[in-house]
């Protein structure tokens, strides 16, 4: 089993809809999937619990319980496991990202988030666990983004080759429990998190990489 771990400093990244949207990526593309939220705010729960479907599931555990729950997980064959962290980085973070093969740092194009960058770095080369960026909630506005991509090159980070919108779609779709991938599979948003759901799978099962398609 495959394990990913959503890691931020601050909230309001994207965090939890880029889990659970990875979450119903990996079901649709026949994954069995299972995410594990060590958030006390329990975002990814109160999602599942808007859901009218039980795939992917959702458990709620605690930090100290995680590696117990991943091995159950293993034990029943799940290929899979997204892990939902809290909106800060401390102990708790350094856990889940040793228990990770794989550590997704949402980040918005703005000086306060990459300001807070280096405290989580710090703490993910620590547990020399592979992390990566991914430009979340970036607006229309490319000028932005590229400087804040330019500014992630410059502290010398992996980033994802996928931006993540700020679009109202995700967060509409995230209040029925759903992802955008479902209400409207069609749309650039979909079309931004199934790259991004292809770009993870390249990464944890090679094979020959898939083409990513150009957003219009």
């Amino acid at each position: 089993m495959k394990t990913i771990a959503f890691i931020s400093q601050k909230g309001g990244t994207g965090k939890s809809t880029l889990a659970v949207h990875m979450g119903v990526a990996a079901y649709q593309a026949g994954r069995k999937t299972a995410i594990v939220d060590t958030d006390p705010q329990e975002s990814a729960a109160m999602w599942q619990r808007a859901r009218h479907a039980s795939d992917p599931p959702v458990a709620t555990v605690a930090v100290g319980d995680l590696e117990r729950a991943l091995t159950a997980a293993a034990d029943d064959k799940y290929d899979l496991a997204l892990i939902d962290s809290a909106p800060h980085v401390g102990a708790g973070a350094a856990i889940i990202a040793r228990l990770a093969n794989l550590v997704i740092v949402p980040v918005q194009p703005g000086p306060f988030d990459i300001g807070a960058l280096p405290a989580t770095i710090d703490l993910l080369r620590a547990t020399e666990r592979r992390a990566v960026m991914v430009l979340s909630r970036c607006p229309s506005r490319s000028l932005d983004v590229e400087s804040a991509r330019r500014s992630l090159l410059e502290m010398d980070l992996d980033i994802v080759p996928v931006n993540i919108g700020d679009r109202a779609i995700y967060r509409r779709a995230v209040a029925y429990g759903l992802a955008v991938t479902e209400i409207e599979p069609k749309s650039i948003a979909a079309m931004e998190i199934t790259n991004l759901y292809k770009w993870i799978e390249t990464e944890l099962w090679p094979r020959v990489k898939p083409r990513i398609s150009a957003a219009s």
